[in-house]
């Protein structure tokens, strides 16, 4: 009967063995699969670590030639402050003690140019003022004058014109003057007779005869002499 139940024991519980077995099995493969897998991360984590520490390395390698450059870059900025402050004084003294009164004296040169530009530019702007007065003042007395001409040859001519006429005048006023002192004495011929001459004695002529011709001598513009003839001889005339 106990070898039956072993039986029956070990036919029930033999397929669990196997499989648990399999499963052991499975596992041990996944074991050495995972242990083969963990000495591989082991052997990266190494190469990684020793990679870290060369970039750790590296790192700080860079770090030291940076702190060096810095450190350089410091010392040769001190230096170059120093040397600039030097610069800086030297330029200052320079700029104290020469620039500065060189930049006074040429500044009051430079005045002194532009006063003598600026006087001398008026100058010219008077000098042109001047002569375009001088030259407008000519036109206008040259104008002037030539007016003046010619208002003096209008004068002149209007003078020689009255003159003219005042010497036609007086030439009429002349003949005119002849011819009454003829009138009368041909007017006291007709009034106290004939007058014994010795010459002929042309016929006495009427009065209204002679002013007739009087005026017709006095109104004519020919410009002809006028032709006097000459008295009689009268002698003393006495009153009977």
């Amino acid at each position: 009967m106990r070898s039956r139940l072993y039986q029956e024991h070990q036919q029930y519980y033999q397929p669990i063995i196997q499989k648990l077995e399999r499963r052991v099995a499975e596992q041990n493969v996944k074991n050495a699969t995972e242990k083969k897998r963990g000495e591989q991360l082991e052997g990266e984590l190494e190469r990684t670590k020793l990679i870290i520490s060369r970039f750790v390395y590296h790192i700080a390698e860079l770090k030291a030639r940076d702190h060096l450059r810095n450190v350089r870059s410091r010392v040769f900025k001190a230096w170059a402050d120093i040397a600039s402050g030097r610069a800086i004084m030297a330029n200052m003294t320079v700029r104290l003690y020469l620039t500065q009164p060189m930049r006074r004296i040429l500044f009051k040169r430079w005045v002194r140019r532009m006063r003598k530009v600026r006087q001398q530019r008026l100058g010219r702007e008077l000098r042109h003022v001047c002569q375009q007065d001088i030259s407008q003042k000519e036109t206008e007395a040259s104008q002037r004058i030539c007016a003046l001409k010619s208002e003096l040859q209008a004068v002149q001519q209007l003078l020689i014109e009255h003159e003219k006429q005042h010497g036609e005048m007086q030439e009429k006023l002349r003949r005119a003057f002849m011819r009454g002192v003829v009138n009368l004495n041909l007017e006291a011929m007709d009034v106290f007779g004939e007058v014994p001459t010795t010459e002929v004695v042309p016929p006495p002529v009427r009065k209204s005869a002679q002013l007739a011709a009087a005026t017709q001598d006095s109104s004519d513009d020919d410009g002809n002499d006028f032709f006097v003839e000459p008295a009689p001889k009268i002698s003393v005339i006495r009153h009977r």
